[in-house]
């Protein structure tokens, strides 16, 4: 699957999930304001919902076709950087001259920069959450996102009679609050939050100066993990919900300096899929994924540092401490 198919698929299917959420919030809110019955509710009801599971089953099938993608890749890209220095070492060493080099450099050269491309659109897919990050929301009946939505077709909701029935305007916005109230009891439950994050970290059995670092997501809910976060420590935000934002503080220890202090990260010190990463990234972990991660602490020296030890704390967005890991180090 290229990546012009996956966008295509993922908007189509986000904006299921879109379609059906609003209408299952907007069939409580008929119901709370006396549009319709209780009966014609929970037929439309269950008719959404099982529009909300069929889209999330397939958001989570593209997401996995994604994923595997952007693997694949940045293993075609490990070996393509390989063959590189390899090219130039041959070169250094004399046996291949810059002249018989220089087709393969270009076309190595090329490859890398298509892979990259390639890797940061799949990246991109993978990490969208909202059929807008795509192109925009895709407005068609329900029936018509997915041909088959399922083997045998569901019974369509039996329509119920229409009433004309007055209501003054402070009614209706007193029944649109409760309505309000409603929703949050009926549309809470499709995603339970459950579960819990995990971070283990270690030192690289090849290296006193290398950490490995994976994150878990156990819970039912997409995490935000942030590599490091924005102020350097965990931070309050009505930009998003503390419940789901994790991150990274980081701190180091000098040779005769009893006190940790918080060091920002320079570029390249983290690494994804063996990719250098920007000193403070944000990665989006969906339930039962995992996000892995390489420190390299060396890199800290172009600080003008160089730490004895060094010290992780992961932690939510409101503060709660999840983990704590430290170290030594030895250059």
């Amino acid at each position: 699957m290229d990546s012009a198919e996956a966008r295509r698929g993922l908007q189509l299917a986000l904006s299921h999930r879109a379609k059906a959420l609003s209408s299952c919030e907007e069939c409580a809110h008929e119901l709370a304001v006396g549009i319709i019955d209780q009966a014609r509710h929970d037929a439309l009801h269950e008719d959404y919902q099982a529009h909300i599971k069929d889209a999330e089953a397939q958001i989570a099938r593209l997401r996995d076709t994604v994923r595997t993608e952007s693997v694949r890749l940045a293993n075609e890209l490990r070996m393509a950087l390989d063959e590189k220095e390899r090219l130039r070492a041959s070169v250094r060493a004399g046996r291949t001259s810059p002249q018989a080099a220089n087709k393969t450099a270009r076309r190595l050269a090329a490859r890398i920069e298509a892979l990259r491309t390639s890797i940061a659109e799949f990246n991109a897919l993978h990490a969208a959450r909202t059929p807008d990050a795509l192109g925009g929301f895709i407005d068609l009946a329900l029936e018509r996102y997915s041909p088959v939505m399922q083997e045998e077709p569901r019974p369509q909701p039996k329509a119920a009679p229409q009433t004309n029935r007055p209501y003054s305007a402070a009614i209706i916005l007193l029944a649109a609050a409760a309505g309000l109230v409603i929703v949050v009891f009926l549309v809470s439950p499709i995603i339970p939050i459950g579960g819990e994050v995990r971070c283990d970290a270690k030192l690289s059995g090849s290296s006193s100066h290398t950490i490995l670092l994976t994150c878990h997501n156990d819970r039912k809910v997409p995490i935000t993990f942030h590599v490091l976060w924005p102020e350097g420590r965990p931070e309050r935000s009505k930009r998003y919900n503390a419940s789901t934002q994790y991150g990274l503080t980081l701190y180091v220890r000098e040779e005769g300096d009893a006190q940790w202090r918080l060091m920002p990260t320079p570029e390249g010190c983290w690494r994804h899929h063996g990719l250098p990463i920007p000193g403070q990234s944000t990665f989006t972990i969906d339930p039962g994924f995992s996000l892995d991660l390489t420190l390299d602490a060396r890199r800290l020296t172009h600080l003008g540092t160089t730490p004895q030890a060094i010290k992780l704390e992961f932690a939510r967005s409101d503060g709660h401490l999840i983990t704590t890991f430290q170290t030594d180090l030895a250059f």
